[in-house]
């Protein structure tokens, strides 16, 4: 009596590695002996591009974001001193 064999899969995943991609770029810039120069304003055009790509927008986004966050806050803790002084009373008075 002949037994099947089981059947192999020759599948290769496929799997993107961006920060291998840019290590591996930067590599071969470094070494295909690109004048320095060219390296140097191409390195900081692509600072530029991570920055903007990030959302990263300098100290004033962070600013606004700050300022919101304290406006928030003192309101919420407005609301609770509103609360507690108007309400807590008579949650007290149903508790006795």
């Amino acid at each position: 009596m002949k037994v099947p064999k089981h059947q192999r899969f020759d599948y290769k995943p496929r799997f993107y590695d961006e920060e291998k991609e840019e290590l591996e770029s930067r590599v071969s810039r470094h070494t295909d002996g690109i004048d320095r120069a060219s390296a140097v304003k191409s390195g900081i055009s692509r600072g530029f591009q991570r920055r903007s790509a990030s959302g990263y927008s300098g100290g004033q986004e962070y600013s606004r974001s700050n300022k919101r966050l304290f406006i928030i806050l003192i309101i919420l803790v407005a609301l609770t001193f509103v609360f507690i002084v108007n309400f807590l009373p008579q949650i007290v008075a149903l508790i006795e």
